[in-house]
């Protein structure tokens, strides 16, 4: 089952592995400034292990993007197949469409679908309740 909120966690986790990678790599570039006749042994065994957490940290944040980009298929379908099922109102799918795939801010959501703020949080809560509940309808049981 897809939980949309999770997914936003997921992608906040890939900001901070991208961050993470970023700050590596500035790191190594500062280093590799430094003219090399200027370059103590301490350095390069510096330069060295820096080369290898950039590598593992590239890995994480390629492997974060991945999971992310899993994720926002399976959202994508989903919303896909409670638009055509219609399972959710058309504000409904407008709101978590926005919320969920656009990273629209609340005032965006509120513009487009021509409600108020507070609105567009009790639609999102409804259309959270009846996605998870089609979710749950169509979800294998086990045992069976």
């Amino acid at each position: 089952m897809i939980d949309l909120e999770d997914y936003r966690e997921a992608l906040r986790e890939v900001e901070d592995a991208l961050r993470d990678y970023q700050d590596t790599a500035n790191s190594i570039r500062r280093l590799h400034s430094v003219r090399p006749d200027h370059i103590r042994d301490g350095a390069r065994r510096d330069l060295s292990d820096k080369m290898v957490k950039l590598e593992k940290v590239r890995h994480r944040y390629i492997r974060k993007l991945t999971e992310s980009v899993q994720v926002e298929g399976d959202i994508w379908r989903a919303l896909w197949q409670a638009k055509e099922e219609k399972t959710l109102t058309v504000d409904q799918w407008r709101v978590l469409h926005m919320r969920y795939l656009s990273f629209a801010k609340w005032d965006a959501i509120a513009e487009a679908v021509g409600r108020s703020v507070g609105y567009c949080h009790m639609l999102h809560r409804s259309a959270l309740e009846a996605f998870r509940d089609a979710q749950d309808k169509t979800a294998p049981k086990n045992g069976l």
